[in-house]
C-alpha cells in the first residue's frame, strides 16, 4: 500500500491521497474488500495533536498487504515533573496475511516499535513500569494477545561536557538518565464485521507514544 497516504504537516488534519484527495485514491485490482476499508479507516483517522506522521513500507515477507506509518512527537523542550526528555518516536504496521499463521489467530496483526524518552537514573525504570504503561493502550476492546519486548537503555556520552571536546583520551560519561525501547504486537479486534480500523490502531499507538512525552497526569487519549 506504498505511497497512498500524504500527511499533512498540520494538526488535527486526516491522511489524504496525492494531491490531497481525500479517500479518493483508486482501488487497485484485487485488494480484499477488508484491506480496502483499512486504507479508507487511514485516511479518515483522526490525528493526534503534537505527532508527526509519516508512511513507511511494509516488508513483503511480512505480509501480503500492510500500512506502516512512522510517529514522531513534537519537541516542546525541557523535561516534566518526572523527568522525561519529552520527544518521542516510534512507528506501527497494521499487517494483513491471506491465511491465518498460529501466532496471530486473524488475517490481521499490528507490529509496533517505541523508543521512549529518558528518566533520571533515581527513578522507577523497570520493564515492568513500561508495560503496564503500555497496557493502559492496548487492550481490549480494540486488540487482543499483546506481546514483546521492552529494552532499558542506557546511553553513554563522548566527551564528557566538562573535558575538552577535542581530547582523545576521554572515556566518557552516562547520562544521567536511561530509555527505553518497546518492540510489540498484537491482534486487532473486528467488531464490525468489515475488518478491523486500522486507523483506530494507528491512533492508539500515537496516543501512547504522546502520552510518553506529555506532561499530563492522567494518560493521555
Amino acid at each position: 500500500m506504498a505511497e497512498i497516504f500524504a500527511f499533512s504537516s498540520a494538526d488535527g488534519q486526516t491522511a489524504t491521497a496525492p494531491q490531497c484527495r481525500v479517500a479518493s485514491f483508486p482501488r487497485p485490482d484485487g485488494i480484499p474488500d477488508e484491506v480496502w476499508n483499512a486504507v479508507e479507516s487511514v485516511r479518515a483517522m483522526r490525528r493526534v495533536r503534537g505527532v508527526r506522521y509519516c508512511e513507511i513500507p511494509v516488508p513483503e515477507s511480512a505480509a501480503d498487504y500492510g500500512i506502516g506509518v512512522s510517529l514522531s512527537c513534537s519537541a516542546d523542550g525541557g523535561r516534566d515533573d518526572a523527568g522525561y526528555a519529552r520527544p518521542t518516536q516510534g512507528w506501527i504496521m497494521v499487517m494483513y496475511r491471506h491465511d491465518v499463521p498460529r501466532t496471530w489467530r486473524s488475517h490481521w496483526r499490528c507490529v509496533a516499535y517505541a523508543d521512549l524518552p529518558a528518566v533520571p537514573a533515581d527513578h522507577d525504570t523497570t520493564s515492568a513500569r513500561y508495560w503496564n504503561d503500555l497496557r493502559r493502550y492496548v487492550a481490549p476492546p480494540s486488540c487482543i494477545g499483546l506481546n514483546g519486548t521492552v529494552t532499558i537503555r542506557r546511553d553513554t556520552t563522548f566527551p564528557s561536557s566538562d573535558d575538552d571536546p577535542g581530547a582523545v583520551t576521554d572515556l566518557g560519561h552516562a547520562d544521567d538518565g536511561v530509555g527505553c525501547e518497546l518492540r510489540v504486537s498484537w491482534t486487532p479486534l473486528d467488531d464490525t464485521g468489515h475488518g478491523p480500523n486500522a486507523g483506530d490502531q494507528i491512533r492508539l499507538w500515537a496516543c501512547f507514544l504522546k502520552s510518553m512525552s506529555a506532561t499530563e497526569e492522567e494518560p493521555f487519549r
